[in-house]
């Protein structure tokens, strides 16, 4: 497994309920295809730097998550499919290993 980071830009119009339903279905499907979250951070509600659909505005999400590299294609997909979904990068960030998975290239003799 990898770490990964995903910005997550969900739909200005959404209602609290929605974006809460639209993270769970997120992480339920990272859970289902072998990979595990390990935070998911609200950035709040921000000005799009970048052209995204009709909005000027989103919620930005950080997604820290571990998965096989093979399920990020699959993930970026089910991104694509969500309508609530306006904008997502996902990106390798190797900090988000666990402690006993890193290996410890001093102590070979």
């Amino acid at each position: 497994m990898r770490g990964y980071e995903s910005l997550l830009v969900l739909d200005p119009d959404l209602d609290d309920q929605k974006v809460n339903e639209t993270l769970k279905e997120i992480s339920e499907y990272i859970e289902q295809n072998n990979g595990k979250i390990k935070k998911i951070e609200n950035l709040g509600k921000k000005q799009i730097k970048f052209k995204a659909k009709r909005d000027k505005q989103g919620f930005f999400y950080l997604a820290l998550l571990k998965a096989d590299p093979s399920m990020i294609k699959s993930f970026q997909n089910f991104l694509k499919l969500k309508s609530e979904v306006i904008r997502f990068y996902t990106t390798i960030n190797k900090e988000i290993l666990n402690e006993e998975e890193k290996v410890d290239v001093g102590s070979e003799n």
